[in-house]
């Protein structure tokens, strides 16, 4: 899972302040993934899109998370193959090693998903 959302992460940028990213992925329609979930109706998994936040965090230089805890995730709309996710990410960091992330995945400008986590500092 972690190298299939790997792949699909196409680019993140800081926002201004240090506590926060941009990203866009895009996953390939042939991953096995999509084949078992759900066979003739594929979408992204709910794992894969909070796996994106890690990722997405940890694409940013000097990062190595784990994910903690899964606060809360809410889905509202199915990611399909092929589409692009934006995903807006920002945390709080009270320096005990622990990143508390609050994330958005749009597609098309529409809310897929709103994923709180918390992530523990390896580096």
């Amino acid at each position: 899972m972690r190298k299939d959302v790997a792949s699909a992460l196409r680019c993140v940028e800081a926002l201004p302040g240090g506590d926060g990213l941009r990203a866009e992925f895009v996953f390939d329609p042939a991953l096995a993934v999509f084949r078992g979930h759900f066979p003739g109706d594929p979408i992204l998994p709910g794992i894969f899109q909070v796996e994106m936040v890690r990722a997405a965090v940890d694409a940013l230089p000097g990062r190595r998370h784990e994910i903690a805890a899964i606060v809360k995730a809410k889905f509202s709309r199915r990611i399909m193959p092929g589409e692009t996710v934006l995903l807006e990410a920002r945390w709080t960091d009270d320096g005990s090693g622990l990143l508390r992330v609050k994330a958005t995945l749009s597609v098309e400008g529409e809310t897929a998903a709103t994923i709180s986590v918390t992530l523990k500092n390896l580096a």
